[in-house]
């Protein structure tokens, strides 16, 4: 007995030019959501803006790891001496 094999369909590689991926970094950074929801209303994934801020994005200024704090989600139970 002969088994067909499946084919999967072909899909093509979308491309964008610089324009789109600048406008759609910068929606998504003044816009206030976060990556993920800005890349499904424009039907991408999140690692995709990602990438595109590396490249298109602000000049991020650059720090050790070591010299970075986040962020306190709760601000009044961290206070103002609380280090990370």
């Amino acid at each position: 007995m002969i088994k067909t094999l499946k084919q999967s369909p072909v899909t093509t590689r979308r491309k964008f030019d610089e324009t789109f991926k600048r406008e759609a970094v910068n929606n998504w950074l003044t816009s206030g959501k976060s990556a993920a929801v800005v890349a499904s209303e424009l039907g991408l994934k999140a690692n995709r803006l990602y990438a595109w801020w590396k490249g298109f994005g602000p000049a991020r200024r650059r720090t050790s790891r070591r010299s970075w704090k986040a962020p306190c989600a709760r601000t009044a139970l961290c206070g103002s001496s609380a280090t990370f």
